[in-house]
Order: C-alpha cells, then sequence, then structure tokens
C-alpha cells in the first residue's frame, strides 16, 4: 500500500468515525470491515489511525447502545425520559466526541500524525 492510499484509508475511518456519532452501529460495521481488512497492513499510518476510528467508534456506539437500554424500560422514545436521553446524547456526548473527531480527520488529510485523547491510548500503538 502506498503512501497516498494509506492516508485516503485513514481519512476515509475519520469521516466514517464521525457519521457513526449521526447513526450509531451504521457505518461502525463498514469500519469494522475496514479494520479487519487493514489491521496488518504494513502502513503503519493507516493502520493506527484506523485501529484509533474503530476503537472510537466502538466506545460510542456503546455510549449510545447503553442510554437506550435505561431507556427503554421508561416506555422508549415515546416517554419524556427517552427524548432527554436522546437529546443527551446528541446535545453533550457528540459534540465532545465529533470535535476531537474533526481535528483527527483534518490531521490525517495533512499526513500528519494524531492520537486521539483516551480512546488512543487504549487503542494503543504499534
Amino acid at each position: 500500500m502506498s503512501v497516498e492510499q494509506g492516508k485516503l484509508v485513514a481519512v476515509a475511518g475519520w469521516i466514517l468515525y464521525i457519521f457513526n456519532l449521526l447513526l450509531p452501529g451504521v457505518f461502525l460495521l463498514i469500519l469494522f470491515l475496514i479494520w479487519v481488512l487493514k489491521r496488518r497492513s504494513k502502513n503503519s499510518f493507516a493502520r493506527r489511525h484506523i485501529r484509533q476510528a474503530f476503537t472510537g467508534a466502538l466506545f460510542t456506539t456503546t455510549i449510545f447502545c447503553l442510554i437506550y437500554l435505561a431507556i427503554a424500560p421508561m416506555g422508549g422514545y415515546r416517554s419524556m425520559e427517552g427524548l432527554i436521553g436522546l437529546e443527551f446524547y446528541y446535545m453533550a456526548l457528540v459534540p465532545l466526541f465529533f470535535i476531537p473527531g474533526l481535528l483527527a480527520l483534518m490531521k490525517t488529510f495533512a499526513g500528519r500524525e494524531f492520537q486521539y485523547p483516551v480512546i488512543g491510548q487504549f487503542a494503543g500503538k504499534d
């Protein structure tokens, strides 16, 4: 894999991460497939970025699922508590993860390394 192809794969990973914030789970599957295909790639730039983007998407999707599991016994999204939980996700948690994801996308597009705060350390190093 050339440097430009690695950069393209890394950028695609962060774009999928950002889209996963808006539709949790849908883009996680695509990101998972890319991660499976590229996890042993010789291009360390692409490998590190895909691993961080996948770990971040998995983390945010897990948070969304936990919020949904807390909302479901209260009547789902038809209840006021459900709507407040959904609002909390989109108004508080999405920006919290969107801003570093956007920063990662910009740095990756420029060909620079980026370590996502906390998630980057959890994703591990090469």
